[in-house]
């Protein structure tokens, strides 16, 4: 029998001793251990197992230790360590709810359960000054805004107040790579300006969890409006790097600009992942949960019942989990661990508690208690910020590329996005044509909420019973959020734009500087009097180039449609030439094998490639996190070269048997315009169709055979670019990238960018799904749309009608480095001219002098005193810029991001304020015209009933919905169907309503309020 090893723990006794455990290789009955070093002695500790708990002195510095072991029957060994100093760890229990919008529960009834959690929150910190709670987001907080009185309202100002309770800073646990140049910066006024206004807190923690990243450009919007920290707690159930990461727990974390910081904690899981193992602190009080009115029991009565369950066994397993959590820090230099604890829509914890002061009586360190994001990393800045190691780079987001769930809708929301500013804009410039302009700010707060709900990170993947929960979650916070917004911001654009009229069309540029493009008229059949136009393959007519005043309005005279018939591009047997390029291409599959750019003699295709450009490549796995992967290619039915005079396109239409899809891909080059589009779709696709088992096994790609020898990438976010081979922690998966606008390929002299308007995610240099590593595995300068998956099995992809995706890129080849063409191409690509029938005065508003500053927004000010504007650079320099304005200017200040003044002005002269911006930073300038600003809000719209929509059931039974404006209100609702009443409904406490009708196919609904009294 021998000693094997001695353990230290973190564990110190209130006397000052330290325990530890010695392991020995077998039990033997009555042995016993002494312990002993240079400054002392412990009598003999009985050995009653085969690991042995013993307390010796807690040393000063290091000393020898010598344990000698007498057996039964007089022999000795010896067993010598080093024991060291203990630091004296602090414990804090952070406790929350993680809220999955579109889950949990029927999203329309989320709210109202976020309010009860809450509730039962304050009524434990109403018995306990030291119970602590987080609300995870602001939706939650809003949910309790809408749903409680006012009592409830002030009992949570005063815990908000006393630090008992915290808010954290994002709207919900959404996508932060999903979000635009200016939604990013928007996302802070939740918190930043609502919640500070309505309930006089000052959020500084932003807490993720489910999710794994945040977008590396969110550290400086965050930090320009307050947030000081940032809890990343990722699901630890799959999906994350199957790498071991060398990156420690905390750290600072410098945004694109290289000046703004967070301090960063990150923990496998939002319930800690070793908690999570064993559940030990959850088993009793899930027991306890399950008690007759246990929501209604007094915190007294949960206390001591906590208290009974939490037996000896319970704290034993607790305290051997927090060493093992303490030594997976390694060697740090702060001494408080924060540790959150909670799980989905889980009521708050008052076992947390019990365990802290269990563990506090029975130990003087570590010391327990619970926390809150805020009090723990605020600590450990304040007295071990300078020790803690700094990182800078992307953090990615393991589940942002479950943008490939509903393709179709993503690319609504994305069209919604990047006309949200403009419709903003149009609507505030617009009051310097006519004061009586209003601004519809309601409108656009809707449409901005319905992009962030959309941007939720939950899209009910897991199908939990019943379907119908699941089907009404993804119709109403993912299909009729992107709709809702996207209707909202094109008709305020409709109205604001010009007025109606048949011999005119009018065209905006919604870029402050001058342009010449070319226009690209949809829905209209006219084209411009004497323009040389061409009808092109999806109807739409092209126009040849024009120019377009800066941020302004041009109209033209049109007529019944007029197009020249003769080709530009010379085509002989297999090969175009465009003036601009070669394009070598097979006659019968339609597949491009060489892009030659004539001036500089580039070839843009890498012929090496197994796929050619625009390949449709369906993807099947062996199981949802296998990396053993079936290809299967698209198979081409018929070439067609449409030659006009302005654009030639090569379109193939094809099939690919495995997934059923019907295929169509476009690729188009013009005779004034180096730029190469590219449109692709694919149609019934009936095998995404399938029952939960499939999720994650089938995926659709796109191949961009790009060529380029010592490559690089480089990916576009909403204010950075990341240079994928070192401005990415390495922490989760690498398979994939979210970009803004665009990604590119490029080396010292050249190179190639690739921008997509709807789908935004892309594999680099080869295909890695379920790679799972966090190390770049590029291969090749290839770069591959990611299209498609069946992640939301039974949902996204339910009928065959549902099994549609169509996108359009642009390929953009460029001579030096991205700063010197993207940024401005990018702007261009994403803000087409915007085309509506009817007339208005030409004239331009604005015009930004300054190489690559994005005007973000031109608004109303939040306080209506003014106008705000800003602006992002997107070069990767500091810079000075001008904005020329279509006013005179009394006075401009600089903001934060959040609209508060700050002391410093940029220069003014009449019209134009010339302004400074620091690179990938935000410049934010509150503005006062010379005579004056009181634009009038629109009026909201009051009628009660909006939005009906319909949606169907897993049986095929049509459900139809509605929201209220005001859900107190009504006595119930009749439900029509073509025309004639089918249902009569109380009405429900929820602000969105639905009914299943028990009908199928195709009919038109419509509600209308019952007064009171009059139900049946």
């Amino acid at each position: 029998m021998k000693i094997m090893k001695i353990t230290q723990t973190y564990f110190i006794t209130n006397d000052n001793t330290n325990r530890i455990w010695i392991e020995l290789d077998e039990f033997i009955s009555g042995s016993t251990i002494n312990l002993s070093g240079r400054s002392f002695e412990v009598n003999d500790v009985k050995v009653m197992s085969k690991r042995v708990e013993a307390f010796i002195p807690n040393v000063e510095k290091d000393e020898n230790m010598i344990a000698a072991l007498k057996l039964p029957d007089g022999r000795m060994t010896l067993f010598t360590c080093i024991i060291r100093p203990v630091k004296k760890w602090r414990i804090s229990f952070i406790n929350s709810s993680h809220e999955d919008i579109g889950y949990e529960d029927y999203a329309n009834r989320l709210a109202k359960g976020c309010s009860r959690i809450s509730d039962i929150a304050l009524d434990f910190m109403d018995k306990y000054h030291d119970f602590k709670y987080t609300l995870e987001h602001y939706w939650w907080l809003k949910g309790i805004e809408d749903y409680e009185g006012e009592e409830e309202h002030k009992r949570l100002k005063k815990y908000f107040d006393s630090g008992n309770m915290e808010l954290s800073f994002p709207v919900s646990g959404v996508h932060t790579h999903w979000h635009g140049y200016e939604q990013l910066p928007r996302s802070t006024y939740y918190s930043g300006i609502y919640a500070k206004k309505r309930w006089g807190i000052d959020p500084r923690s932003a807490v993720f969890a489910d999710i794994s990243g945040m977008s590396w450009s969110a550290v400086g919007a965050y930090v320009n409006a307050g947030v000081k920290y940032v809890m990343i707690l990722p699901n630890v159930l799959f999906r994350l790097a199957t790498d071991d990461p060398n990156v420690p727990q905390c750290f600072w974390w410098v945004a694109p600009n290289g000046k703004d910081r967070v301090l960063l904690w990150r923990q496998r899981g939002y319930r800690h992942g070793k908690l999570l193992e064993s559940d030990i602190l959850h088993c009793p009080i899930a027991q306890h949960q399950g008690y007759p009115d246990a929501d209604k029991a007094d915190p007294k009565e949960k206390y001591e019942i906590c208290k009974q369950l939490l037996d000896a066994e319970h704290i034993a397993k607790t305290e051997d989990l927090i060493d093992e959590i303490v030594n997976d820090l390694g060697d740090v230099s702060f001494d408080l661990l924060p540790i959150a604890y909670y799980m989905d829509r889980e009521k708050p914890l008052m076992m947390l508690k019990v365990a802290c002061d269990v563990l506090n009586e029975k130990w003087a360190y570590p010391k327990f208690s619970l926390g809150t994001p805020s009090l723990c990393l605020e600590y450990i800045e304040k007295n071990f910020g300078e020790t803690l190691p700094v990182y800078a780079g992307d953090l990615t987001d393991q589940w942002s590329d479950f943008a490939v769930i509903s393709p179709g809708y993503f690319g609504i929301k994305r069209k919604a996005e990047g006309l949200f500013s403009v419709a903003e804009s149009l609507s505030t410039l617009k009051y310097f044509d006519s004061s009586t302009s209003e601004f519809p700010r309601k409108r656009l707060s809707e449409s901005l909420w319905r992009m962030y709900e959309f941007d939720e990170h939950c899209w009910a993947t897991s199908i939990k019973v019943p379907i119908e929960m699941h089907r009404f979650n993804h119709c109403f916070v993912k299909e009729q959020s992107a709709l809702v917004a996207l209707n909202n911001i094109e008709s305020i654009i409709s109205e604001r734009l010009c007025d109606k009229e048949n011999s005119h069309i009018a065209v905006l540029n919604p870029i402050p500087e001058d342009k010449r493009v070319m226009l690209r008229i949809d829905g209209i059949n006219r084209t411009p009097v004497n323009m040389v136009c061409q009808r092109m393959y999806d109807g739409s007519i092209l126009t040849e180039p024009i120019s377009l005043p800066s941020y302004g309005i041009k109209s033209f005279a049109v007529e019944e449609c007029k197009f020249e018939e003769n080709g530009f591009a010379k085509i002989i047997d297999d090969v175009i030439d465009t003036g601009i390029y070669l394009v070598k291409f097979e006659k019968e599959s339609g597949k491009i094998s060489s892009i030659i750019k004539k001036a500089s003699s580039r070839e843009l295709v890498d012929n090496t490639c197994e796929y050619s450009l625009g390949d449709y490549i369906y993807i099947t796995a062996e199981s949802k996190q296998s990396d053993i992967l079936t290809y299967n290619l698209q198979e081409t039915n018929e070439v067609t070269i449409v030659n006009g005079p302005l654009a030639v396109s090569i379109i193939r239409n094809g099939y690919e048997p495995e997934s059923c899809a019907i295929l169509c891909s476009v690729i188009t080059f013009y005779k004034h315009d180096e730029k190469i589009d590219v449109n692709l779709k694919f149609k019934d696709a009936t095998t995404l169709i399938g029952d939960n088992s499939d999720r994650y096994r089938k995926n659709i790609f796109y191949c961009f055979p790009l060529k380029m020898s010592g490559y690089q990438f480089i990916t576009e976010l909403a204010g950075g670019v990341v240079n994928e081979t070192k401005d990415r922690i390495p922490l989760h998966p690498r398979d994939f990238v979210v970009t803004q606008n665009w990604v590119a390929v490029e080396n010292q002299t050249q190179g190639v960018g690739l921008f997509t308007r709807e789908m935004p995610v892309f594999h680099l240099g080869g295909i890695h799904y379920n790679k799972l590593s966090n190390e770049f595995l590029a291969k090749n300068s290839n770069i591959y749309l990611y299209a498609a998956s069946n992640r939301s099995n039974q949902l996204s992809f339910a009928e065959k009608e549902n099994c549609f995706g169509e996108f359009n890129l642009m390929i953009l080849p460029y001579e030096g480095k991205w700063q010197d063409t993207l940024p401005g191409k990018s702007i261009e690509f994403m803000y087409p001219p915007i085309i509506k029938m009817g007339y208005a005065k030409e004239r331009s508003y604005l015009k930004l002098d300054g190489e690559n500053i994005r005007m973000t927004a031109f608004k109303k000010s939040e306080n209506g005193d003014g106008i705000i504007a800003r602006f992002v650079e997107t070069g990767g320099e500091g810079r000075k810029a001008v904005i020329n304005l279509p006013f005179d200017v009394k006075s401009a200040v600089y903001t934060n991001i959040i609209e508060e003044p700050m002391q410093k002005e940029p220069q003014l002269c009449g019209s134009k304020i010339t302004f400074e911006i620091g690179k990938f930073s935000y410049a934010t300038i509150l503005i006062m015209p010379e005579n004056g600003f009181d634009m009038a809000d629109e009026k909201e719209d009051t009628a009660q009933i909006k939005n009906v929509f319909v949606y169907k059931a897993h049986n095929r039974q049509n459900v139809v919905c509605w929201e209220k404006y005001d859900y107190k209100k009504s006595n119930g609702y009749a439900v029509y169907s073509d025309g004639k009443v089918i249902a009569e409904v109380e009405n429900q406490p929820f602000k969105v309503q639905f009914y299943m009708t028990g009908e199928y196919g195709t009919h038109s609904y419509e509600i209308k309020e019952i007064q009171e009294g009059k139900l049946k």
